[in-house]
């Protein structure tokens, strides 16, 4: 069993089909069948079944493949790690998270971790929410901050903050100046809201649902980040969590929707045995998301 074998299956597990794993790893399609077939033959499993269209993983391919994108993710840091032993100096930590959490929580905090540390190498990778699973799996970080989602395991999970969801409105909207807002005073307004198979689209329907309104119109956009870009620009309003809308706070007003939907957040890495810098990073993160609710007047909800 090699790198190769191994990084062919993950490609072909991760993209669905031969062909594509084969073209996004320059090889023919007859080459990347023999490594696979090789590897089956290594390990006396099967690791796929065959259709017309795609190779699908087993369900012990699919266990298989969690182990392989654990080890595919430690050999990548291999070259990293040997260059910092050679110097015996730097260190580095590495945060993951999403586009959402960025700017109010994961930027500042990583800035003043690097402040406070000399000779700290630090990386920020923002991934989007709906490849989550697959890099929680893998752990490519020290700590990631990221929302709490079905199947998560609790015990490698520390709850960072529950919030409530807000509407994040336009500042001259009529309903700005409300300290609450029920789902029924946003029917019919404009929506943008991310694709129908995202997380936050689908609490978002959940909320309105729940209330009996209809969800239209509305404006699809990549990611909620953009969706409060549009907001503050005045062409539409948007339902999310009271972080995504921090690079345009001057032009948005938050306000908690009615009855309060739960959104929570959590820090991985910081279970067991977590490194002093994640649990420094940690201490640093929480103390930031208390100031920043603070400052935008949105309270935690109760644990």
């Amino acid at each position: 069993m090699n790198s190769k074998q191994l990084l062919s299956f993950s490609r072909i597990v991760e993209l669905g089909s031969q062909a594509r794993a084969a073209d996004a790893l320059h090889i023919s399609e007859s080459a990347l069948s023999r490594r696979i077939a090789s590897l089956e033959h290594e390990l006396g499993v099967k690791l796929f079944t065959r259709d017309k269209v795609q190779l699908v993983p087993t369900p012990l391919g699919e266990r298989f493949s969690r182990e392989v994108d654990r080890v595919l993710a430690s050999l990548d840091q291999l070259p990293r790690i040997a260059r910092e032993m050679a110097t015996g100096q730097r260190q580095r930590f590495r945060l993951v998270t999403i586009q959402r959490l960025a700017n109010a929580l994961a930027i500042p905090s990583l800035a003043e971790l690097q402040d406070a540390h000399d000779l700290l190498d630090v990386s920020i990778d923002i991934e989007p929410q709906r490849t989550m699973e697959r890099w929680m799996r893998a752990k490519p970080y020290d700590v990631a901050i990221c929302p709490a989602i079905p199947g998560l395991d609790e015990d490698a999970a520390k709850l960072l903050v529950s919030v409530p969801a807000v509407a994040a409105l336009p500042s001259r909207h009529p309903l700005a100046g409300r300290d609450r807002l029920g789902v029924e005073e946003l029917a019919g307004e404009r929506l943008a809201l991310t694709a129908a198979d995202s997380l936050m689209r689908r609490q978002v329907e959940q909320i309105f649902a729940a209330a009996g309104t209809p969800l239209s119109p509305i404006v699809e956009v990549s990611d909620t980040v953009l969706a409060c870009q549009l907001a503050a620009d005045g062409h539409a309003a948007t339902v999310c969590d009271p972080f995504a809308p921090a690079a345009f706070l001057a032009g948005v007003r938050l306000v908690p929707i009615e009855p309060a939907f739960r959104l929570d957040f959590v820090l991985l890495g910081l279970d067991r045995d977590p490194a002093p810098l994640a649990e420094t990073f940690g201490t640093i993160v929480t103390r930031m998301t208390v100031a920043y609710l603070d400052r935008v007047g949105i309270g935690p909800l109760a644990g």
